[in-house]
Formats: C-alpha cells, sequence, structure tokens
C-alpha cells in the first residue's frame, strides 16, 4: 500500500467531520454545519481519496453522541490473498492515530481540562511512583516535572517501549 499522509489526512478529516452527525446508520446524516451528507457521497469521497493514494483497504466508522451511527469497510484487508474487508477487520493504525489523539488533545485543552505545561502528576489520583510500573521513581522528584508537553513531543527521558529497549 501507497502512503500518502495528505490524503489518509483527509479521510481522518472526513471521518472526523461526521462525528457530529445526528442519524444512525441512515442513508443520510446531518454534518456538524447542518447539512447533509448522503451514504452514496461518503462511498463515492471515500473510494475517490482511496484511489488517489492507493490504499487497499479502508474500515471507517461514525460515532456519534457514544453510539455508532454509520460504519462501512472497503476495499481488501489482504489484497494478495484476495480478501475482501469487513468490518470485523482490524488494521494495524501505527502512526496514523498521532493525527487523531492531536486532535483529542487541542479538544481537552480548549475546553481549559488539560494544560501542556502543567505537570502531569496534578491530575494522577496517586503519585506515580505508587503504580507498579514507576516504583523505581520513588526519592527522584524529577518525575513531578513532566507535562503533557513532554510526552507529546516525546522528550520525557522514560524510554519509548519500556522492556523491548533498555529495562530502566
Amino acid at each position: 500500500m501507497k502512503k500518502n499522509g495528505l490524503t489518509l489526512s483527509l479521510i481522518i478529516l472526513l471521518i472526523i467531520s461526521l462525528t457530529k452527525s445526528t442519524l444512525a446508520q441512515q442513508k443520510s446524516i446531518t454534518r456538524p454545519d447542518g447539512r447533509d451528507i448522503t451514504a452514496a457521497t461518503i462511498d463515492r469521497t471515500v473510494k475517490k481519496l482511496m484511489d488517489t493514494a492507493d490504499v487497499t483497504g479502508l474500515s471507517l466508522g461514525v460515532i456519534v453522541g457514544n453510539k455508532v451511527a454509520y460504519i462501512k469497510s472497503y476495499g481488501y484487508k489482504n489484497k494478495a490473498a484476495s480478501t475482501w474487508n469487513d468490518t470485523a477487520t482490524c488494521f494495524y493504525g501505527a502512526s496514523l492515530s498521532k493525527a487523531l489523539f492531536a486532535y483529542l488533545v487541542m479538544q481537552l485543552m480548549d475546553k481549559g481540562i488539560l494544560d501542556l505545561d502543567k505537570p502531569l502528576y496534578t491530575y494522577l489520583p496517586k503519585p506515580l511512583p505508587e503504580y507498579d510500573k514507576y516504583k523505581d521513581l520513588a526519592g527522584d522528584d524529577r518525575w513531578k516535572l513532566i507535562t503533557a508537553r513532554h510526552c507529546l513531543s516525546h522528550t520525557t527521558g522514560f524510554p519509548n517501549l519500556e522492556g523491548i529497549q533498555s529495562p530502566r
């Protein structure tokens, strides 16, 4: 599968723009701007974006009010084996989830729930060394300096894959 970041980002934005729809698995969904979009329009748009980015398989889900409003699978789950995708197919998201996570973080910031520069320990129900994986931090108060900005920019000082790269 050829990766085209811009087109894949557009697919993510399409998903996000539909998340405030009001009708469950109907032929049309009300968009956040109040206009309706039909399932056929969604299908045409997704197929065009997939063709442009040479994406062979994709699953789309629209969630409204914590309920699935629309779900559809496109293309193959394994093109080489000619196996069609379905709504039960699990895809490896890899870094594609970073854009969605960043969007959610920005929403939390806009609502005043999260401050990128506030130490994260202030959000925790108990001190970090009281969690099993971080007991070795007892007596080292540097963990109190770590903020969401550090986590988002991979500058916490913690290994990315604990236990795989190197033990702490």
